[in-house]
């Protein structure tokens, strides 16, 4: 399917995954966790709700009945194409924004697609200052033209794509260049930078494969990586789950939505996507294969 509104090109499956009782109980144990450890900012909706954001995400997989965390997003992308696949999640969605106070999205100029424009209005950063309305802001935290706007923001701005929060929740732990032969090379691992987002810098060793091909890491890449970072996060290896498309097995993880009732003060699960790559780092690339996820 190519969404060329958006310039996201991917492939749509019809199966469906259903998420259990279990799934969702871990879930929110695990938001609860978040919203405990991941950093402060004056936003609306922190100021407001007393939460980091109005729409949040689990990067996920579930193996023998438990839930492993890849990331939880603070500020998703997705979501527009999440409803346009999946009308279970646009319904749900649909009934949350009802329970939100209206706003609208403003995107930086430096980034060059997003789906935001399937499911609420976008106005320039020139529209923004002529008028007040809360704001979901897509834009790097240093941006600083968009600074001004942190107190109209339903989600997170300078905070946007903090890792912080997995070293209060044990998901991981800070390494530097000096532990690169401690290491855990013979259980595997992950290497990701201490903010950021869509798999930019991340480096997975995967031991006794042939690693620099499909999306796992050679040793002197490694290395390279921590390098480049005063420090990295560490996290223990979490090989996706197997997906057979097409003759072909794909990695494949989970990436559900929760969206923060404010009648309820509960985040709520809306469902999402499944996606799947012939690639470790599974993504919304060109080659990638997504599906619906109800509950």
């Amino acid at each position: 399917m190519e969404l060329s509104r958006i310039k996201w090109k991917f492939i749509i499956s019809n199966k469906i995954e259903v998420m259990s009782s279990i799934f969702l109980e871990q879930s929110m144990e695990l938001i609860s966790q978040w919203l405990k450890h991941f950093p402060k900012e004056s936003t609306w909706i922190e100021n407001n709700y007393g939460v980091p954001s109005i729409i949040i995400r689990l990067d996920c997989i579930m193996r023998d009945g438990v839930v492993h965390v890849y990331e939880i997003e603070d500020r998703p992308a997705g979501i527009g194409i999440s409803s346009h696949i999946n009308s279970c999640f646009r319904s749900r969605l649909e009934e949350m924004v009802k329970k939100w106070p209206p706003f609208v999205s403003v995107i930086s100029s430096s980034r060059s697609s997003n789906d935001d424009a399937l499911w609420i209005p976008v106005i320039s950063i020139e529209e923004a200052r002529s008028r007040n309305s809360l704001l979901l802001i897509r834009a790097e935290p240093g941006d600083e033209a968009f600074i001004e706007f942190q107190s109209r923001s339903i989600s997170t701005l300078v905070n946007e794509g903090s890792k912080l929060y997995g070293e209060g929740m044990g998901l991981w732990r800070a390494v530097t260049l000096d532990d690169f032969d401690e290491l855990p090379w013979a259980d595997g691992f992950c290497l990701k930078p201490k903010e950021g987002s869509r798999c930019r810098g991340v480096e997975i060793w995967i031991p006794g494969k042939q690693n620099g091909k499909g999306g796992a890491s050679t040793r002197s890449q490694v290395m390279r990586g921590l390098s480049c970072f005063e420090q990295m996060y560490l996290q223990e290896l979490i090989n996706p789950l197997e997906e057979e498309f097409e003759g072909r097995i794909l990695r494949k993880i989970y990436r559900v939505y929760f969206g923060y009732n404010p009648q309820t003060k509960q985040y709520e699960c809306l469902g999402g996507l499944w996606v799947a790559r012939p690639n470790l780092k599974v993504h919304g690339a060109t080659d990638s294969v997504a599906g619906p996820i109800t509950i």
